[in-house]
């Protein structure tokens, strides 16, 4: 019942999806072009392979610094596989599974990083590791539940 209750905690995948895209249906919330990127995320290309101060570079429109590049950020959901294909076209819902943070299930991970290519940094690519593991270009942004 996370979703129901009232505070922080990470992002379902789908919400994650939802406000990096902010209404785009491309790649990336401004477009598909990796000409753009370095206006709005950090990379390969920009980053000098290090991590970067959240809000130097433009938001999104729904006014979110760094959803794409600087650091691929924990969702709550556990890495189940690929997608699986919506019927008729429909969005997938969220699957929720109440899965422990353990190592037993891995944790995807969302928007990419300060060390990665151009192509890779868009919306919907999709890492995984285990929950236990430390990397420097890992984080989170909180998401909350209101009453």
């Amino acid at each position: 019942d996370f979703l129901e209750r009232t505070g922080y905690r990470l992002p379902t995948e789908g919400e994650w999806e939802y406000v990096c895209r902010a209404g785009s249906v491309s790649s990336r919330p401004y477009g598909r072009s990796e000409g753009r990127l370095g206006s709005y995320g950090w990379f390969v290309g920009n980053s000098v392979r290090t991590m970067h101060p959240v809000g130097r570079l433009k938001p999104n429109d729904l006014g979110l610094f760094d959803i794409l590049g600087n650091a691929f950020e924990w969702v709550n959901d556990p890495f189940t596989g690929p997608y699986e294909p919506a019927e008729g076209g429909n969005p997938l819902r969220d699957a929720v599974m109440d899965a422990p943070f353990s190592d037993q299930y891995p944790r995807l991970l969302r928007g990419g990083a300060f060390g990665i290519q151009p192509g890779v940094v868009r919306s919907a690519i999709r890492n995984w590791d285990q929950p236990s593991n430390r990397v420097d270009d890992y984080g989170f942004r909180p998401a909350r539940t209101y009453p």
